[in-house]
Protein backbone atom coordinates (compact mmCIF):
# COMPACT_ATOMS: atom_id res chain seq x y z
CA UNK A 1 0.00 0.00 0.00
CA UNK A 2 1.36 3.43 -0.94
CA UNK A 3 1.77 6.36 1.38
CA UNK A 4 -0.51 9.33 0.94
CA UNK A 5 -1.83 12.46 2.60
CA UNK A 6 -5.23 12.29 4.29
CA UNK A 7 -7.43 15.23 5.19
CA UNK A 8 -8.79 15.40 8.74
CA UNK A 9 -11.06 17.77 10.57
CA UNK A 10 -12.43 18.33 14.03
CA UNK A 11 -15.01 20.65 15.50
CA UNK A 12 -12.71 22.34 17.99
CA UNK A 13 -14.20 23.90 21.09
CA UNK A 14 -12.49 27.03 22.43
CA UNK A 15 -10.44 25.97 25.46
CA UNK A 16 -11.04 29.31 27.20
CA UNK A 17 -14.76 28.60 27.13
CA UNK A 18 -14.23 25.10 28.52
CA UNK A 19 -12.40 26.72 31.41
CA UNK A 20 -15.36 29.08 31.96
CA UNK A 21 -17.98 26.34 31.63
CA UNK A 22 -16.24 23.78 33.88
CA UNK A 23 -13.73 25.75 35.98
CA UNK A 24 -13.14 23.17 38.72
CA UNK A 25 -12.76 20.07 36.55
CA UNK A 26 -10.75 22.04 33.95
CA UNK A 27 -8.31 23.21 36.63
CA UNK A 28 -7.81 19.66 37.92
CA UNK A 29 -7.35 18.38 34.35
CA UNK A 30 -4.68 21.03 33.64
CA UNK A 31 -2.89 20.18 36.89
CA UNK A 32 -2.84 16.49 36.02
CA UNK A 33 -1.72 17.21 32.46
CA UNK A 34 1.12 19.40 33.71
CA UNK A 35 2.40 16.51 35.82
CA UNK A 36 2.70 14.42 32.65
CA UNK A 37 3.94 16.96 30.11
CA UNK A 38 6.35 19.87 30.29
CA UNK A 39 4.71 21.88 27.54
CA UNK A 40 1.04 21.74 26.51
CA UNK A 41 1.98 21.89 22.82
CA UNK A 42 5.15 19.81 22.62
CA UNK A 43 4.06 16.40 23.79
CA UNK A 44 3.30 13.36 21.66
CA UNK A 45 -0.18 12.09 22.52
CA UNK A 46 1.02 8.52 21.99
CA UNK A 47 2.81 8.85 25.31
CA UNK A 48 -0.56 9.30 27.05
CA UNK A 49 -1.46 5.64 26.56
CA UNK A 50 -0.28 4.56 30.00
CA UNK A 51 -1.39 7.54 32.04
CA UNK A 52 -1.83 7.66 35.79
CA UNK A 53 -5.32 6.87 37.04
CA UNK A 54 -5.55 10.42 38.41
CA UNK A 55 -5.12 11.84 34.88
CA UNK A 56 -7.69 9.44 33.43
CA UNK A 57 -10.15 10.43 36.17
CA UNK A 58 -9.48 14.15 35.60
CA UNK A 59 -10.22 13.99 31.86
CA UNK A 60 -13.29 11.81 32.44
CA UNK A 61 -14.61 14.26 35.03
CA UNK A 62 -14.06 17.18 32.66
CA UNK A 63 -15.84 15.32 29.86
CA UNK A 64 -18.74 14.41 32.14
CA UNK A 65 -19.09 17.92 33.60
CA UNK A 66 -18.94 19.45 30.12
CA UNK A 67 -21.64 17.12 28.81
CA UNK A 68 -23.90 17.79 31.82
CA UNK A 69 -23.65 21.55 31.30
CA UNK A 70 -23.68 21.69 27.49
CA UNK A 71 -25.20 18.42 26.25
CA UNK A 72 -22.11 18.02 24.03
CA UNK A 73 -19.37 15.37 24.01
CA UNK A 74 -15.78 16.52 24.55
CA UNK A 75 -12.66 14.59 23.47
CA UNK A 76 -9.03 15.51 24.07
CA UNK A 77 -7.02 15.13 20.85
CA UNK A 78 -3.47 15.83 19.69
CA UNK A 79 -1.85 16.58 16.37
CA UNK A 80 1.73 17.53 15.60
CA UNK A 81 1.57 19.95 12.69
CA UNK A 82 4.04 19.01 10.02
CA UNK A 83 2.29 20.51 7.03
CA UNK A 84 1.63 24.14 6.20
CA UNK A 85 -2.04 24.88 6.41
CA UNK A 86 -2.73 22.72 9.46
CA UNK A 87 -5.10 24.58 11.76
CA UNK A 88 -4.29 22.52 14.83
CA UNK A 89 -0.96 21.87 16.49
CA UNK A 90 -0.66 20.23 19.87
CA UNK A 91 -3.55 19.43 22.18
CA UNK A 92 -7.09 20.51 21.34
CA UNK A 93 -10.64 19.62 22.35
CA UNK A 94 -12.88 18.05 19.72
CA UNK A 95 -16.57 18.39 20.46
CA UNK A 96 -19.12 15.88 19.24
CA UNK A 97 -22.84 16.20 18.49
CA UNK A 98 -22.33 19.34 16.39
CA UNK A 99 -22.13 18.16 12.79
CA UNK A 100 -25.60 19.55 12.37
CA UNK A 101 -26.04 21.92 15.24
CA UNK A 102 -28.30 20.41 17.87
CA UNK A 103 -30.32 22.69 20.11
CA UNK A 104 -27.56 22.28 22.72
CA UNK A 105 -24.81 23.11 20.20
CA UNK A 106 -26.61 26.20 18.85
CA UNK A 107 -26.15 27.90 22.24
CA UNK A 108 -22.35 27.50 21.92
CA UNK A 109 -22.05 27.93 18.13
CA UNK A 110 -19.74 30.94 18.35
CA UNK A 111 -17.18 28.93 20.36
CA UNK A 112 -16.94 25.98 17.97
CA UNK A 113 -14.63 26.02 14.96
CA UNK A 114 -14.13 23.29 12.38
CA UNK A 115 -10.38 22.96 11.85
CA UNK A 116 -8.40 20.96 9.32
CA UNK A 117 -5.04 19.20 9.17
CA UNK A 118 -3.20 16.65 7.04
CA UNK A 119 -1.92 13.23 8.09
CA UNK A 120 0.66 11.36 6.05
CA UNK A 121 0.60 7.60 6.24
Amino acid sequence: MGMSNYANYADVFDEKQIKKICPKSYKIFKQELSLIVKSHDSYDISNLIDTPESFDKAIQNLQNDFEVVTGLQLTLMYHSAEEQGDEVDGFFFHVGNVYQFTEEAKKFKKYIQRKFWVTYG
